[in-house]
């Protein structure tokens, strides 16, 4: 029987970064440098496998582009806050929406790709 053996380094990388996108995702508060934590680590992750690399690329940048409509919307959503024209309630909810989607599309991705693939080297039972 043949079975594969996934690198540690790889699997610790994935853990950590679903464990932190998912911590992330239903906290009560999102701060700003929670995408400054992730990102590096999205980065790691891309860099261990090439087999889906276009892929997870076009995701990366679909969860980067769907950061920055969150945060362009916070700072309006407190301006129509504190009594400034800005971003109404239920438009703020859909920028959160779309922030949450879009970092679990990158993390399904990512987290596919890095399951899916054979290890380098099988190892006989």
């Amino acid at each position: 029987m043949v079975s594969t053996k996934q690198d540690p380094y790889e699997i610790f990388l994935l853990a950590t970064f679903l464990s932190l996108a998912l911590l992330f995702s239903v906290n009560k508060v999102y701060s700003p440098q929670y995408i400054i934590w992730l990102t590096p680590l999205a980065v790691l992750l891309m860099a261990t496998k090439d087999s889906s690399y276009r892929t997870e690329r076009a995701w990366f940048w679909i969860w980067q582009i769907g950061e920055a409509i969150y945060h362009l919307g916070i700072w309006q959503y407190l301006a129509e806050y504190s009594g400034g024209q800005g971003l109404s309630e239920p438009l703020y909810a859909l920028t959160i929406v779309i922030r949450i989607i879009t970092l679990a599309g990158f993390a399904l991705t990512v987290a596919r790709a890095r399951l899916s693939l054979p290890s380098k080297e099988p190892v006989k039972d």
